[in-house]
């Protein structure tokens, strides 16, 4: 991990004290509340190890997803990152769009800047990076507004959530056969653009953005996003939900 970037990193109860390497045991120490956090030596990186339960990252947490289901949506999308930009990525998995990068299991290609870290409980200073962005993450969590608010925390600039469009007209192919998104077993909600405006606004985040796209690969998808004009019924021919929040 880069210096600097260690330096950013502070006890996720805390947020506002520096952690102290004890080079002897191999753990960051928090002088606030003297709990330990130990670096794992993963071949040539050394991670950083945030979760407070640290008997579970080795098995991992993989969406177990039929082909057809992932030929439907698509390959992942990539984020361009942003010059001299300090860009985090919670929940980044197996397609890290960030500079530093966080996940509460292992990849199997460890991101560059990589720490093991729980979603709402974010181990980083506040103000610490320019931009916070969560891609299919937030409808994994059970407390999305403290999340929201951690990670408005960290952001210098602003925040970009993705997650899915729950009145996406696709997920009626999916009830079908029984399978996908809203059979998830990790899902425990569901967002609409009326939903998550809400939630922001009741947040007191009057900075922000909330749209409907496509961010799928696949063609019909993004065909589809032509049919989003029409009037009442056009939110159904969008996949995806983007909330843009400025400090």
């Amino acid at each position: 991990m880069d210096k600097n970037i260690f330096e950013l990193l502070a006890c996720p109860l805390h947020q506002d004290n520096d952690l102290i390497f004890d080079n002897i045991l191999n753990v960051l120490h928090c002088q606030k509340c003297n709990k330990n956090y130990e670096m794992i030596e993963n071949g040539s990186s050394s991670i950083p190890n945030f979760l407070f339960d640290d008997t579970n990252w080795k098995k991992g947490i993989r969406d177990i997803n039929s082909s057809l289901i992932e030929t439907f949506q698509g390959f992942p999308f990539k984020r361009e990152l942003e010059d001299n930009k300090l860009i985090l990525d919670v929940g980044c998995g197996e397609n890290p769009r960030g500079n530093i990068n966080l996940d509460c299991y292992i990849p199997q290609k460890i991101p560059q800047n990589f720490v093991l870290g729980n979603a709402e409980y974010l181990p980083f200073k506040k103000n610490s990076v320019d931009i916070v962005l969560s891609y299919y993450n937030i409808e994994h969590l059970i407390n999305p507004a403290i999340f929201i608010q951690k990670m408005y925390d960290i952001a210098r600039e602003k925040l970009e959530i993705v997650t899915d469009n729950d009145e996406w007209i696709g997920d009626i192919f999916f009830r079908v056969l029984g399978v996908g998104r809203i059979f998830h077993d990790e899902h425990y909600y569901k967002w609409s653009v009326e939903y998550f405006k809400n939630l922001i606004n009741r947040l007191g985040y009057s900075k922000n953005k909330i749209y409907l796209l496509n961010l799928s690969t696949n063609r019909l998808v993004k065909l589809t996003t032509l049919l989003g004009v029409i009037p009442r019924v056009g939110n159904m021919f969008y996949r995806d939900l983007k909330a843009e929040i400025w400090k």
